[in-house]
């Protein structure tokens, strides 16, 4: 039986990987990506697969989620895509199904559901449901989903309702990013309790008074050397480097002034 054993069999993974590459046929291809021994193989068999039928088959069934997730990368049936999106054991997998599922309901459930925070990521990024985007970004429980559902709003109300409210100062500063009345920017960063906060929004703004003033003023060391990173006044600087009360923000001062007259050779 070894005689008939197909070339894409052989145990010599590169030799069966060609060998996949010169099949003739869509059936040869499809029996390839079911049963070839590797990995690699079965992989190379489902990138030249046509039938939409036999993708999903090996979408949902495959033992490697590599090949599960190649496959899936290809799908186009929506309801295999969900199936896969709600059910397969890996993440990557899951993302990929998500990644091509056009049905809202199916995103914002996975969005808020899924066990995986990338997967609930990938599928925050597909939904265009901005009061959908606010309550996950006002109420998920993990930073970084927020931080991704703010960075998806427009609303001026409610990007102010974050920046005023929200328990975490990243999520705030995404809606900094996307909120367009400068002043009051300023006055919150001036009177807000945290310096990351303070040192996120001066560098957004890129407004050099402001920069300046939390350069001298601001009451984190911190927040201060932030903002001298984003100076180019050097006798602002020189004054910061002789007189901050810091030695590391002073030091700051000194190396943004070297900077800055290496890049002026």
């Amino acid at each position: 039986m070894g005689l008939f054993k197909p070339a894409w069999q052989n145990k010599n993974v590169e030799k069966a990987k060609a060998a996949v590459n010169k099949i003739k046929t869509q059936e040869e291809v499809a029996r390839a990506a079911r049963e070839a021994e590797s990995v690699d193989v079965r992989w190379t068999a489902v990138m030249r697969l046509l039938d939409d039928k036999v993708r999903a088959e090996i979408a949902k069934n495959d033992s490697s989620e590599r090949v599960r997730e190649i496959a899936t990368l290809f799908l186009k049936d929506q309801a295999v895509l969900t199936e896969i999106a709600r059910n397969d054991t890996d993440r990557s997998v899951r993302i990929a199904a998500v990644r091509h599922i056009a049905d809202q309901e199916v995103l914002v459930e996975i969005a808020k559901n899924d066990a995986d925070s990338q997967v609930r990521i990938a599928a925050v990024w597909k939904i265009t449901d901005h009061a959908v985007l606010a309550e996950i970004a006002r109420n998920d429980e993990y930073w970084l989903i927020c931080c991704t559902a703010t960075e998806k709003l427009t609303d001026q109300t409610v990007l102010f309702d974050i920046l005023k409210n929200h328990g975490d100062h990243l999520v705030r500063v995404a809606a900094a990013r996307h909120f367009t009345d400068k002043e009051i920017l300023i006055n919150m960063s001036r009177n807000d309790e945290n310096m990351f906060f303070r040192a996120n929004v001066a560098e957004i703004l890129g407004d050099y008074a402001f920069l300046a003033e939390m350069a001298q003023n601001d009451s984190d060391s911190y927040g201060r050397m932030c903002a001298i990173g984003c100076l180019t006044d050097q006798a602002l600087l020189t004054h910061i480097a002789r007189s901050d009360r810091d030695a590391d923000v002073r030091e700051v001062a000194a190396e943004r002034i070297a900077e800055l007259n290496c890049d002026d050779k």
